[in-house]
């Protein structure tokens, strides 16, 4: 019996059953995807065991080579979303260079 740290994918039965369950569209019925983002971190902080604020934040560096790391959202309104850095570190210089970024929230739960 193996007891592998990976657990098993679900099915094709289950992820059928999932899109069932989660058919309804009126999530993204609002206009502002702010306050539609805003009701997700809600349902998360519920939900999750662990750091719903938790998001991954990719950048580029100069030579635009892909850079992630794990960060807290500390705050967000209609201007964007707040997390802090030391702008000495690999990510502030890289959004000094190029204020862009990528963010992904894993709400597994």
């Amino acid at each position: 019996m193996s007891h592998s740290a990976i657990p098993p994918s679900p099915s094709r039965d289950e992820y059928e059953a999932q899109l069932v369950r989660n058919s309804d569209d009126s999530i993204f019925e609002g206009a502002d995807p702010f306050a539609i983002f805003a009701d997700w971190l809600k349902e998360a902080v519920v939900t999750e065991p662990n750091d719903a604020n938790a998001m991954t934040l990719a950048t580029v560096d100069a030579q635009g080579v892909p850079d992630a790391r794990i960060v807290l959202l500390k705050d967000m309104d209609a201007t964007g979303f707040t997390f802090f850095s030391n702008l000495e570190s690999a990510k502030g210089q890289e959004l000094a260079v190029n204020p862009v970024a990528a963010l992904v929230f894993h709400w597994k739960s």
